[in-house]
């Protein structure tokens, strides 16, 4: 059986359903005139030598076929009828093999019978008339036969047309899919596909693709990590990139997980986008079958903003302000990513009971809020000067009833306080309310002044006492606000209490301890007296005995000293709610008993 194109001189009648025989006339004149029509640029995705006039002919996934049966008068060599169940049957074999040769490594193409013949995708015409001869075109199959063909004939006729609608118009080897099959050559009369073409049909079904992945990073650096379905992949730095190939098309879509964070060229990398497309900006993308296709994530440089406070020399300590957020300083450093600005501003701020304005910025600029946009790794440290100083830490007053009212308070961290100023104020029970007046001026190294005109009474029972403590700043000549506690007190009628710019403070008559508040909830202040000077040793201890931390180690004189714990232990940890208690040890060295004498209280700190 010859395999050829239909011609003028041959006696066909191929009917198309829906259209008029002239225009079914018409149709196979121009697949004639026009050999292009039968055939479909190589869609360029085989992996293997499939011939260049093969391609992939049925695009997407279902398709249906039909066979208008007219088979009236056909018949095979010996005259037996050719019966419409045998076409039927025999395309429907033709099709399956050609649909599992396309399948074997996953489905791609399926192809089932239609409904009816003007629906389906592929249509058979059987047609009688004198020769031989197969065609396929258009999504058509034309069959005829003059009477001499066997059915292993017809069957490989169909099948070899059938090829020409899954892969194209080519004419190749010496299966199913040669130019002449059967012609004289009984071994070619296939009714099953060879290795070739179960091939070919897969490797244009299926072919294996093959793509590459990479990162990109700031510094244009390659190499990193990538995850592909899951499993991480080192990427090397030379090619620079990962190639995979392999996967039958059938696998994919594949999922490519960029690794948002990761370190090259001496910068930590963030994720930006995959392939430069800005509308790609999550980690994971899903990829499909694009041939030799490129995918890669674009990383940006990650820089390390340190900043500093820098008060006269006085430590970095106190906080910034980045993009209105409050930072508190020291810190490692802060982050921003290349192309991003940034907004640091250096506000006026307390740092050691000593109050700040901003100077400049240490490149000299003097913008406050300051905007950056690093291109490196970038230090910057805001300059300072002192305005003025905070009252002295710790004030308080002593709640001994029956005792002269005794204001208390620890010596100011800053030597550049030369000076203290005691306030009082007093409200009486009545509802009457004095205005503050200054009542004594104090240098530096005294932490407690006694009021001995009023005495502590349990209650409310007469005056209500305010007293205050303002520390003098010399370098700026200023005094600070003025730091207010407050007793119950009633006045006594002596009028011993110091003057102004005197300091009296009368010598405790023995050694003792106390707090304030009771009970502690962040900090305590802790009031000491000291009957002579001593050696003094002041720690915390919990309830089991175990040392907290050491407040003081010193050498004081007498008179009432006070000390801030800040509820941290030795390490700087909060400690927990619960009982501690805190021990005075004091050798006195001049005008005490000898030996060491040891006073301990209890404190309760909540949470």
């Amino acid at each position: 059986m010859r395999l050829s194109r239909v011609t003028k001189s041959q006696r066909t009648l191929p009917v198309l359903i829906g259209v008029t025989m002239s225009s079914h006339m018409l149709l196979l004149i121009l697949m004639l005139l026009i050999p292009g029509l039968l055939s479909v640029e190589l869609c360029g995705r085989q992996s293997v030598n499939v011939p260049s006039s093969y391609s992939r002919q049925l695009w997407g996934y279902a398709h249906t076929w039909a066979f208008e049966g007219k088979v009236t008068g056909v018949r095979y060599k010996d005259g037996t009828p050719v019966t419409v169940e045998e076409v039927r049957r025999y395309i429907q074999s033709a099709i399956q093999q050609w649909c599992r040769a396309a399948n074997q490594e996953g489905e791609r193409v399926k192809c089932e019978e239609a409904k009816d013949y003007f629906s389906a995708d592929i249509k058979v015409l059987f047609f009688p008339y004198n020769g031989s001869l197969g065609q396929s075109g258009a999504g058509h199959v034309w069959i005829a036969d003059s009477g001499h063909a066997w059915p292993a004939r017809l069957e490989t006729t169909i099948l070899h047309e059938m090829g020409h609608i899954f892969i194209g118009s080519g004419h190749h080897g010496d299966g199913v899919l040669s130019y002449n099959i059967g012609n004289g050559h009984p071994s070619l009369v296939c009714t099953s596909l060879g290795q070739d073409e179960q091939k070919w049909a897969l490797e244009l079904y299926n072919p294996k693709i093959k793509f590459r992945v990479e990162n990109v990073f700031g510094n244009e650096s390659r190499g990193g990590r990538i995850l592909i379905d899951g499993t991480e992949r080192i990427i090397p730095s030379d090619p620079g990139f990962v190639q995979i190939d392999g996967n039958r098309a059938s696998s994919f879509p594949h999922t490519i997980v960029a690794v948002g964070r990761q370190s090259a060229g001496g910068f930590l990398q963030e994720f930006d986008c995959w392939s430069g497309n800005n509308s790609l900006r999550s980690l994971s993308i899903q990829i499909d079958t694009f041939q030799n296709a490129r995918y890669y994530a674009r990383f940006r440089n990650i820089y390390n903003l340190r900043l500093e406070n820098d008060f006269g020399g006085a430590g970095n300590g106190g906080f910034i302000r980045i993009d209105n957020m409050l930072c508190s300083l020291p810190n490692t450093a802060f982050e921003v990513v290349h192309g991003n600005d940034v907004s640091v501003e250096a506000p006026n701020q307390v740092f050691d009971f000593l109050r700040y304005a901003f100077l400049q910025w240490s490149d000299g600029g003097k913008a406050n809020p300051y905007v950056l946009r690093p291109v490196s790794h970038l230090n910057m440290k805001a300059h300072y000067i002192v305005t003025g100083a905070l009252p002295p830490p710790g004030v308080g007053a002593l709640k001994n009833v029956g005792a002269s009212a005794c204001i208390v308070w620890s010596q100011h961290t800053s030597a550049d306080v030369t000076r203290y100023r005691i306030w009082r104020r007093v409200e009486k029970k009545t509802g009457s309310l004095s205005t503050a007046e200054c009542v004594a001026t104090l240098d530096r190294s005294a932490t407690s002044w006694t009021d001995s005109r009023f005495l502590i009474t349990p209650g409310f029972t007469d005056d209500l006492v305010s007293y205050g403590v303002q520390s003098f700043h010399a370098p700026t000549s200023t005094y600070s606000e003025i730091e207010f506690t407050q007793v119950f007190a009633k006045r006594t009628g002596d009028d011993l209490t110091s003057a102004p710019g005197q300091f009296l403070d009368p010598t405790p008559s023995d050694y003792s301890l106390s707090h304030y508040p009771d009970p502690v909830r962040s900090s305590a202040n802790i009031v000491c007296a000291l009957h002579c000077e001593a050696l003094v040793t002041l720690e915390v201890y919990d309830v089991n005995g175990r040392k907290m931390i050491t407040l003081v180690e010193d050498h004081w004189p007498a008179g009432y000293h006070a000390v801030v714990w800040n509820g941290r232990d030795d390490r700087g940890n909060p400690v927990s709610a619960g009982v501690y208690f805190y021990r005075l040890l004091a050798r006195p060295v001049s005008g005490g008993q000898p030996g060491v004498i040891t006073v301990t209280k209890k404190m309760i700190k909540l949470r």
